[in-house]
């Protein structure tokens, strides 16, 4: 999804698209759409020193959540047991 996010984007752009200067504020920013939950103070909270990518997790199957646990294990049922593409009949 990302990479078509940005093909939409660019493409959008090449057809004459505008957008707002500042995504967060305005009637219609991000503020104004989460405005019960919004603390902007912490958009800058320890900037240059904190790094949330760091507490992410590498998504191994390009799935949806609920099906990666059965990939998983049937990944690792296929490394224990030495299976091959011709070893599945259907």
């Amino acid at each position: 999804m990302p990479a078509r996010n940005g093909v939409t984007a660019a493409t959008m752009v090449a057809a004459g698209f505008t957008a707002v200067e500042d995504v967060f504020s305005g009637d219609r920013g991000f503020f104004h759409a989460y405005e019960s939950y919004v603390q902007p103070k912490l958009l800058v909270h320890r900037l240059g020193t904190e790094f949330d990518i760091l507490q992410t997790a590498i998504k191994r199957w390009p799935v949806g959540i609920s099906i990666q646990a059965p990939l998983d294990a049937l990944s690792n049922l296929i490394a224990a047991h030495r299976i091959a593409a011709a070893d599945v009949e259907r």
